[in-house]
């Protein structure tokens, strides 16, 4: 199944929870807009309803330059977005800048299932971001329990990755505040003297601005000589 455009699961009038798209095993679906789930669990359930993935390889492949997002609460077998795919997996390419995932609702994964998401380089990732950052609590969040992970070259921001016992050191990726239970290290943005500056004075102070909050007296700065050798 292609779209071309948003996919909607609406529910009927007074029963939000009566509207289902049911996947076939290995089947695909395309999404190159949004996927928006209006519908909400049966009463007395906590499950998610509107789509029953059975198996189900959903592929998220965008707009150019747009942004995609994922509203309402899920549950996915896999479920895909992937900028470095080429070959015969081309038309399921991710074209578009990022992932917005609606802010407090979570995506779930189910176990055997798997989560990709992937840029192709440090300078073309994908961005992974809530809807709404303007809220008290904009995190989304991921649930992955029993299912893997597979990712890289992300920039990620206010999102929440749970179920898994090892986070994810996504290869060629950034952070911003907000996100937990994914493991990225914090980058340089600044340096002040500049990198490569000459004629500084030996007591100026050096200055490191990072990415993201870090917390004063956890890691290491280690400082290396023009000849690589380490600063005693």
């Amino acid at each position: 199944l292609t779209v071309n455009g948003n996919l909607t699961l609406n529910a009927a009038a007074g029963d939000e929870s009566a509207a289902q798209l049911k996947g076939e095993n290995n089947a695909e679906i395309l999404v190159d807009g949004d996927w928006i789930n209006n519908t909400s669990p049966a009463s007395g359930s906590t499950d998610p309803t509107g789509f029953v993935h059975n198996n189900t390889f959903v592929y998220l492949t965008g707009s150019n330059g747009q942004d995609s997002e994922i509203k309402g609460n899920n549950t996915f077998f896999q479920l895909t977005a992937n900028k470095n795919l080429s070959g015969d997996s081309d038309h399921k390419k991710f074209v578009g800048a990022g992932i917005k995932f609606e802010s407090g609702k979570t995506q779930t994964i189910s176990a055997g299932g798997t989560l990709e998401l992937k840029g192709s380089a440090e300078s073309d990732r994908l961005k992974v971001e809530s809807t709404d950052s303007s809220v008290s609590d904009p995190q989304h969040t991921l649930s992955v329990s029993g299912a893997s992970v597979s990712a890289e070259y992300l920039d990620i921001s206010n999102s929440k990755l749970t179920g898994i016992s090892s986070p994810p050191d996504p290869t060629g990726s950034t952070s911003s505040d907000g996100n937990d239970g994914w493991f990225i290290l914090p980058t340089v943005t600044t340096f002040t003297p500049a990198c490569g500056a000459s004629g500084v004075d030996v007591a100026a102070n050096l200055t490191l601005t990072f990415n993201e909050t870090v917390v004063k007296g956890t890691g290491n700065i280690t400082l290396y000589k023009a000849d690589d050798t380490e600063i005693e």
